[in-house]
């Protein structure tokens, strides 16, 4: 009986040990975006003479994170290329706005259920700044900040594999500038 009491007692306190045991992993992968840019500029929409109109932009780079359990800490480093578009009004043409920026992102990330939400900063390294009026390209990277800070959240899933060698991952990504651009 002393034996029976001692075994169940033996496995009952290994599989506390098995509870409470942290697990930690790590991933690294390519990442690419693509969706909507643009900024606002209060001066611009007080002028009247110019409508903004959504741009479209794209990034591509890579990620490495920590993971405990279901968190995690993720730097994701990206390479930008962004625009806002604007209909001049007074000479009935489009006036395009690019610049070109490498992002760098510290997000707390929350996995769980093959889906993930994260949120934390971005700070941009801005490289180059055009417009372009009628196919006339002028650099106005003087003329801006070199760098600003951003407020980011999303929101995926994956969407392929789940066996955490591989796995493709789908999502949304919110970003909001907390210093001035200009």
């Amino acid at each position: 009986m002393k034996n029976i009491l001692f075994i169940i007692f033996l496995f009952a306190g290994l599989n506390f040990v098995h509870a409470q045991k942290q697990i930690v992993w790590f991933d690294a992968g390519l990442k690419a975006q693509y969706g909507a840019t643009g900024f606002y500029n209060q001066a611009i929409a007080d002028f009247g003479d110019y409508n903004y109109r959504i741009g479209t932009g794209y990034s591509f780079g890579g990620k490495i994170g920590i993971n405990f359990r279901h968190n995690g800490l993720a730097i994701d480093v990206m390479y930008n290329n962004a625009n806002q578009l604007f209909d001049d009004n007074i000479n009935n043409t489009t006036a395009e706005f690019n610049w070109k920026s490498l992002d760098i992102y510290t997000l707390f990330r929350h996995a769980k259920n093959l889906g993930y939400f994260e949120i934390g900063p971005k700070i941009s390294l801005v490289q180059e700044v055009s417009d372009n009026v009628e196919g006339n390209v002028t650099d106005r990277s003087t003329f801006y900040n070199k760098n600003f800070f951003s407020g980011v959240i999303g929101f995926g899933a994956n969407i392929i594999g789940n066996d955490g060698a591989f796995s493709g991952i789908l999502g949304l990504r919110f970003e909001y500038g907390l210093t001035g651009f200009v």
